[in-house]
């Protein structure tokens, strides 16, 4: 099955589990401060070493990125990187 998500919402953990909420930008909707109104599209229930390998995975694709240059890595006065 796929689906579409423009950004991971929500993350949190309840017995063990651990809940990641995707969400997508609601184009429709206009908000009164001129933030991007997001509405959940699927969530996702796995355990933590399931997470913890998916969380792994996810930092060897950044770091392929940035090898190849389609992301750079900046710092900036609080000295954590930033990804753009």
């Amino acid at each position: 099955m796929n689906f579409y998500a423009d950004e991971i919402g929500k993350v949190s953990i309840d017995n063990g589990m651990i809940h990641v909420d995707f969400v997508a930008l609601d184009r429709s909707v206009q908000s009164k401060d001129g933030k991007p109104n997001f509405y959940l599209t699927q969530r996702m229930v796995m355990p933590l070493q399931g997470f913890l390998r998916g969380v792994a995975a996810q930092e060897t694709i950044v770091k392929k990125l940035i090898e190849n240059g389609v992301l750079k890595v900046k710092s900036d006065d609080s000295k954590a990187n930033k990804i753009e």
